[in-house]
């Protein structure tokens, strides 16, 4: 399997970039992190561009903010594929680093995801390699599976949070967790024990085309 190489600016970009090296490292997909300044270092980025392919990475992360241009440097002295990470700052809130670094130039593609958006980063460059692993395209599947039902599980605590007095009569909020959900594939199952003073059917609706839960 290829390794992924994830570039940083600067030694201060490392907290927005961590993210990506837990999911690639959850993965089993190895990874290998340098701080490398298009601005700073110019040649050793082109240096490292040109040889990346010849020492075994796949996919290269580059995250950088302002004048973000990391990613863009190193796809215009490489084929490998590119996925740029806007880092955020105290000025423009990442604006300036988003712009600079999906506003390329035709023939130079960069993959751009969200403003500090590293753990997609990680994602995508995983879907990358997993075209041509696919013991890896299991892991992938079974990998985005469980990422959903996390962000379904937390959307459902948030609807229970938002209706606590409604639905527990006033209780304390520890009481909300004694109500058992189950998520799968993007699908509630809502558990309300008897017990528990509702006022009033709760219904639940996370999609447009599912039909409303009512326990």
């Amino acid at each position: 399997m290829s390794k992924v190489g994830i570039l940083m600016g600067s030694k201060s970009d490392f907290d927005v970039v961590k993210p990506a090296v837990n999911v690639l490292k959850k993965f089993g997909v190895e990874t290998e992190v340098r701080v490398i300044s298009a601005h700073r270092t110019p040649e050793a980025a082109r240096d490292f561009a040109q040889g990346a392919a010849d020492e075994g990475y796949g996919v290269i992360i580059c995250g950088a903010g302002k004048a973000a241009h990391l990613a863009g440097a190193f796809a215009g002295n490489s084929t490998l594929p590119v996925i740029g990470i806007p880092v955020k700052s105290k000025y423009l809130d990442g604006i300036d680093a988003l712009l600079s670094t999906v506003q390329m130039p035709t023939g130079i593609p960069v993959a751009t995801v969200a403003i500090d958006g590293a753990g997609n980063a990680a994602l995508l460059a995983i879907q990358m390699l997993a075209i041509e692993d696919s013991a890896l395209l299991v892991v992938v599947v079974d990998g985005v599976e469980e990422v959903v039902e996390l962000v379904v599980a937390e959307l459902l605590l948030q609807i229970l949070w938002q209706s606590l007095f409604d639905v527990c009569n006033g209780l304390l909020v520890i009481e909300v967790f004694h109500c058992e959900f189950v998520v799968v594939h993007s699908a509630i199952i809502l558990n309300v024990p008897q017990t528990l003073p509702v006022r009033r059917p709760l219904t639940l609706s996370l999609q447009n085309d599912q039909q409303p839960y009512r326990p």
